[in-house]
């Protein structure tokens, strides 16, 4: 079973801490300081980061990136693979 992460913290210590997040990303530690105290990544972060947390079996919002749960987003035809009309 997925665990499931609530805070941008808990991503950044899931992912072996901000040394490692950094890494993972090419960015600076202070940045990774920085998405942490805001708690928010930036959203172009979303992909690499969700991918490294599946090989985990963890995950997290996508709000933690301010982004809409994509299956929130989806209108329920869509979700369903019914026809919108």
């Amino acid at each position: 079973m997925d665990t499931q992460l609530r805070t941008v913290s808990d991503v950044i210590d899931a992912l072996g801490g901000t040394k490692a997040t950094a890494s993972l990303l090419g960015r600076s530690m202070q940045a990774v300081t920085n998405w942490r105290a805001q708690g928010r990544f930036p959203a172009k972060t979303f992909l690499v980061l969700s991918r490294a947390l599946e090989k985990q079996h963890a995950s997290a919002p996508a709000a933690l990136w301010g982004l809409d749960d994509p299956e929130r987003a989806m209108p329920r035809h869509a979700a369903t693979g019914g026809d919108a009309r």
